[in-house]
């Protein structure tokens, strides 16, 4: 362009009797310049960091720009009719140009407004993805037991109730609490107490576990108060909260024996004589029922040969107590997704879903 213009001027010299063969050159050159400005427009606006559309526009603009120039420069030496010509071609085009533009800004300006509607509706159609921290579970092997089918079945109808996605994360759980203190997740299958509801926020409950006692079959007891644990040794999950009332009770009334996350090793435990009872959690409402779900479990672990003494226990006939079982969060953090948890829990029990995820329907 710079070079388009260089030449325009030296046909303003006041001698007007320049050579034709130097003006017929200075007009091929003019004309190929004109020609890989055009030509080479899209590439030249791209490398200076034009984005596409910014390109398409300027592009039309450096093309108004260089047929005005070339008339600019056609005007030294040609007659008044040929500049008329010239003109009207060149005002013809670029309306044409215009009209082309302008369906182009409008065009780019629908899409813009597109993309950012349906950029919003898809982030809020888009599940919110979430750190599930579960208690982890262990075998004798120190293998992590993952969590049951009906459990995994009823955290997918939670998340798609309440459009959540869940990455479930076993820890123990003392680190699964002081994680959901510093608001790293949420946690699920916790219970309330009172020191926790000081530092937590719970869901309404999913669902309730009770609490059994199991003892040696030589070694069972009447139960029907926590008071008739008194002078005994109990084995507990390390930091699973039994209650308030059990909590204060524990190593005056009675003394605890905090166990590993292994019902099958804790049980070995207690047919070794290292406590008098040890508490398990389960849905099952009736003892004979979760005297056979131990059963299971010891047969499925496999992580070493029975002795027949570990077989030998038996569930009182009495729960402790009913252990309602919650999503649990930081204080500060995550309202919104417990409420909406929350309307999901009330639509599974109120139609059914849960009872019938859980098995609970007899």
């Amino acid at each position: 362009m710079l070079l388009g213009i260089v030449s325009t001027s030296l046909f303003r010299h006041p001698n007007p009797g320049c050579d034709d063969v130097f003006f017929a050159l200075a007009l091929a050159f003019w004309r190929k310049c004109i020609g890989l400005l055009y030509k080479h427009r899209y590439t030249f606006l791209r490398n200076i960091g034009f984005p596409g559309e910014s390109i398409l526009i300027l592009s039309r603009y450096s093309s108004i720009v260089a047929a005005r120039l070339y008339a600019s420069f056609l005007a030294q030496k040609t007659s008044p009719q040929r500049r008329q010509t010239v003109y009207a071609k060149f005002l013809s085009q670029r309306y044409l140009e215009l009209r082309h533009m302008l369906r182009g800004l409008l065009l780019l300006f629908s899409l813009v407004f597109l993309d950012l509607w349906f950029s919003h509706e898809c982030h809020a159609i888009m599940p919110e993805k979430v750190s599930l921290l579960i208690r982890e579970l262990r075998n004798d092997k120190g293998e992590i037991i993952p969590i049951k089918a009906e459990i995994q079945q009823l955290l997918l109808f939670l998340e798609r109730e309440a459009n959540i996605n869940f990455k479930i994360e076993y820890y123990p759980m003392a680190r699964l609490l002081n994680q959901l203190k510093n608001g790293d997740g949420i946690g699920f299958g916790l219970s309330k107490n009172s020191e926790r509801l000081m530092t937590m926020r719970f869901s309404d409950p999913v669902y309730a576990n009770y609490v059994w006692i199991v003892t040696r079959k030589n070694n069972s007891f009447p139960f029907m108060t926590i008071d008739d644990l008194k002078g005994k040794t109990i084995g507990v999950m390390r930091g699973v909260s039994y209650g308030d009332e059990f909590d204060e009770k524990k190593n005056n009334l009675f003394t605890v024996e905090e166990d590993t996350a292994s019902h099958v090793a804790r049980l070995k435990k207690l047919a070794m004589r290292r406590m008098d009872a040890m508490l398990f959690g389960a849905r099952q409402s009736n003892a004979k029922e979760v005297q056979a779900l131990l059963h299971q479990m010891q047969n499925v672990d496999r992580s070493h040969i029975l002795d027949a003494s570990e077989t030998d226990f038996t569930v009182l006939a009495n729960p402790m107590r009913m252990d309602e079982l919650h999503f649990a969060t930081n204080l500060t953090k995550y309202g919104e997704l417990i409420k909406r948890l929350n309307v999901a829990i009330d639509r599974g029990k109120r139609n059914g879903e849960i009872s019938r995820i859980l098995n609970l329907t007899k």
